[in-house]
């Protein structure tokens, strides 16, 4: 209702919708989230919205579905962090459903809405150019198939080190941003 703060002009995609792999030493976050240039419209204001959700289980700290951790995106070198932990499960999704609906999750509660992560970033932009960067908390799976060494004892849940697409499944972050230009 009312008048809107800022019309927007253009609505730019930074990292469509993508999965970014976890704890993998081989697969830097960079590989699935690469530092972004973009040319942008002549505006008066610019913000990011973010949805980033943490999936997978049974590995070490029970990442990333159940392990809270920092993101961040360096807009032209200036940092935003976020944890982007919804400690609100119990009480935000559809009541009476199947599974472990009530433990708290990484960006996300079953049968709730995924609540974007919107930072102004207009200080941050001069020009008509800009360099995005995408980082989590630097985190290595010990409980995957192909760790060396592998430490069992890293495994949550009981589980052995071989995904099993139930009770252990690989950490992933799903992850979406776009640039919002105002005029």
């Amino acid at each position: 209702p009312g008048q809107p703060r800022r019309t927007a002009i253009a609505v730019i995609p930074v990292w469509s919708p993508r999965v970014v792999r976890y704890g993998y030493p081989i697969v830097p976050t960079a590989v699935d989230a690469p530092k972004v240039s973009l040319d942008l419209p002549d505006a008066t204001g610019f913000s990011l919205r973010t949805l980033v959700t943490g999936h997978g289980q049974g590995n070490e700290d029970d990442c990333a579905e159940f392990c809270p951790r920092t993101h961040t995106i360096r807009v032209n070198g200036v940092r935003h962090d976020v944890t982007g932990w919804r400690s609100d499960c119990a009480t935000s999704g559809v009541r009476g459903q199947l599974g472990n609906y009530w433990y708290s999750r990484a960006g996300w509660c079953p049968g709730a809405l995924v609540e974007p992560w919107d930072v102004d970033v207009s200080r941050d932009i001069r020009g008509r150019t800009a360099t995005l960067a995408y980082a989590i908390t630097p985190y290595v799976n010990g409980c995957r198939p192909d760790a060396v060494p592998l430490i069992p004892t890293t495994c949550t849940l009981g589980t052995s080190a071989e995904y099993d697409g139930g009770r252990h499944t690989p950490p992933i972050y799903r992850l979406s941003t776009v640039l919002i230009a105002y005029g």
